[in-house]
């Protein structure tokens, strides 16, 4: 780092230690007379990148101060300030005394601080990987999460401090840099506790490799500086092989695919059958008749281009996909449309999009056929705006990634609404009214978020409506209560629609909120289930 520039002049060289706190630009042309020597300092504020060549920039740019300072070359001679100036864009102004410069010092550097504040990057903009620490160029801790980095990012916003991104993605802190790791994928603590079946590039297989087996493979691959992917389903994907999780009972995966035509109902068709697909697809002459064609493994995406082929995914069958299916109630669709619709609310980063994707995907395979293409077109939408965002390599990038991704957004509410006209609230008309239906609801609207365990629960638990009443912390006598039909678990209650909110005035001080509740409200309930009303801290 460049040596800080000084005057010999106490008072001028406090000043440009102060200005070099703030971050500010500083410049010092000295002249020599033959009595004297004088000193033109200029204080300026550095312009962040993202301002460059824009309107602010140029503003920025143009405010500065300007000092003369004049010193004697006689013995025991003391420095004098001549002039000071502080200009901006439009117009420029004298200042007289040196409290009156320090004020304008520090009005610069508060300045520099709030355009480096607005400019610094976003929690959502470190890159979702491990990162490594550098300090001076030298690395010094490497494996550390990226929730442990966006937890700095957001402290340093919080509390007003200075820091950039710099082209490498790399969150660059004083003289420490958080730099994203090439290394990509699931650590060996991520495995599922479970036996694996492991297949090669060439779909052969081996059963019942343990997980501990497997964990060592990921640590080796990782040492190695090798790269993978795990899915949802827990599957883990390297270079030239797959790790799939195999439960106890579970027919192998590798024996049966899932084919799909036109986003439509999933089709169990046997592997050797859909490889036959995808190698016709591949070679000539069936070459011929695709018109676009991705592939990876033993999954494929073919788009005919006969219409009536349509276009057709192909991917290995997974324990979940084998599983027989039971056919959704009527209102399974209105329920996974809400939570799709509360999906939509709160996209504001690229792991918000990749929740909404999981919305749609869990949707399509409830909703009315005459939808399923429309609701896996905005899925794919909303896919490739959470690519692009998560991927954008600059600021430019990500604007425009904003911008598909706000388009990929009001088209899957559009979607929804088509699907479920009423998924944009809850009425209390559309709480479901038997357990079956409640069961239903339960699982469609819960399908994303909750794991296995919860989900299989609901088979077994208790479908009930819970009405959780409270008093306001005023009077007492204005009484909220919140409905909600769901099933209680062993995991906890699981709710199976929005929450309905209702506020009314107690009816009898002498009882408490659930009581009144029961009074104004139970006889509305049409449900053949148990009502429970259950009474707050401040009920």
């Amino acid at each position: 780092m460049a040596e800080t520039q000084t005057t010999g002049i106490k008072n001028a060289d406090e000043l440009i230690t102060l200005a070099a706190a703030f971050g500010l630009t500083v410049t010092v042309e000295t002249t020599d007379r033959e009595t004297l020597t004088s000193y033109v300092v200029r204080f300026a504020i550095p312009v962040p990148v993202a301002y460059a060549g824009t309107e602010l920039g140029r503003t920025i740019a143009g405010d500065s101060v300007a000092l003369l300072w004049t010193k004697a070359k006689k013995k025991g001679a003391r420095g004098c300030l001549v002039d000071a100036t502080v200009w901006s864009v439009v117009s420029h102004r004298k200042v007289r005394t040196l409290r009156e410069v320090t004020a304008a010092v520090e009005t610069l550097g508060h300045n520099s601080a709030k355009y480096a504040r607005d400019t610094a990057p976003l929690p959502d903009d470190v890159v979702d990987t491990l990162h490594a620490v550098f300090v001076d160029d030298r690395k010094v801790h490497p494996g550390i999460p990226a929730s442990h980095v966006r937890t700095i990012v957001k402290n340093r916003r919080f509390r007003g401090w200075t820091f950039h991104q710099d082209d490498e993605n790399a969150i660059c802190i004083e003289s420490r840099r958080y730099v994203p790791e090439t290394v990509t994928g699931p650590t060996p603590e991520d495995v599922v506790d479970a036996p694996h079946a492991v297949y090669d590039s060439h779909n052969d297989w081996h059963k019942d490799i343990p997980a501990a087996d497997v964990r060592h493979m990921i640590t080796v691959r990782r040492a190695a500086g090798q790269s993978s992917h795990q899915g949802d389903d827990g599957t883990i994907t390297a270079t030239g092989i797959r790790f799939v999780p195999q439960p106890a009972g579970s027919p192998s995966p590798a024996r049966q695919h899932v084919r799909i035509v036109n986003g439509g109902t999933p089709e169990i068709v046997d592997t050797r059958a859909a490889l036959h697909e995808i190698n016709t697809a591949m070679m000539q002459p069936g070459k011929r008749a695709v018109r676009e064609m991705s592939a990876s493994g033993s999954s494929a995406r073919i788009v005919y281009r006969d219409p009536a082929r349509g276009t057709v995914d192909l991917r290995p069958a997974t324990a979940e996909d084998l599983a027989p299916a039971p056919i959704p109630a009527a209102a399974a669709p209105l329920f996974a449309a809400m939570a799709a619709y509360e999906a939509t609310m709160f996209c504001t980063g690229p792991r918000d999009l990749e929740d909404l994707a999981h919305q749609l995907l869990a949707l399509g395979k409830v909703a009315p056929t005459a939808h399923h293409l429309e609701v896996g077109e905005a899925h794919a939408d909303v896919e490739g705006a959470w690519e692009a965002l998560r991927t954008a390599p600059d600021r430019q990038a990500r604007t425009t990634a904003h911008d598909k991704a706000r388009a990929a957004v009001e088209r899957a509410r559009a979607v929804i609404l088509a699907v479920a006209p009423h998924a944009h609230r809850m009425h209390g008309t559309d709480v479901p009214g038997t357990a079956e239906e409640i069961r239903a609801a339960a699982v469609a609207y819960n399908a994303v978020g909750s794991t296995p365990e919860e989900l299989s629960a609901v088979e077994t638990g208790t479908p009930q409506v819970r009405v959780r009443c409270s008093s306001d912390s005023g009077t007492g006598w204005k009484v909220t209560a919140t409905i909600t039909a769901g099933v209680d678990t062993p995991q906890g209650f699981l709710p199976a629609h929005p929450a309905i909110v209702e506020k009314f005035r107690k009816r009898d001080g002498r009882e408490d909120a659930a009581a009144n509740a029961r009074r104004v409200i139970g006889a509305l309930f049409r449900v053949n289930v148990p009502v429970e009303y259950v009474r707050s801290s401040r009920g």
